[in-house]
């Protein structure tokens, strides 16, 4: 879930993000530092719609989660449910 903070600034207002705790845990989603070269991160969405040049409408469900809950919990969810289980692939960055 992620939480905001209302911020006034002099020629309008806006929602600044404070921040995201996680869906299953409630527990704060901790950032990597930006200097630091690790990344671990969890992306679960889902997003229907359409998308056109001149058009674009469409809705999404994200699911906040933290690393542990993602490994924990959700794999093992995963591994009751799932045919075939996912596989670790390597990353190009």
């Amino acid at each position: 879930m992620k939480h905001y903070t209302t911020v006034t600034i002099p020629e309008y207002e806006k929602k600044k993000l404070i921040n995201t705790t996680c869906d299953i845990c409630g527990k704060a989603i901790k950032t990597l530092p930006v200097n630091n070269n690790d990344i671990e991160e969890v992306i679960i969405s889902y997003e229907k719609g359409v998308a056109l040049p001149e058009y674009d409408e469409s809705v999404k469900l994200t699911v906040d989660m933290c690393a542990d809950c993602f490994k924990v919990e959700f794999l093992r969810w995963l591994k009751t449910k799932a045919k075939t289980f996912p596989q670790y692939q390597q990353c190009e960055y």
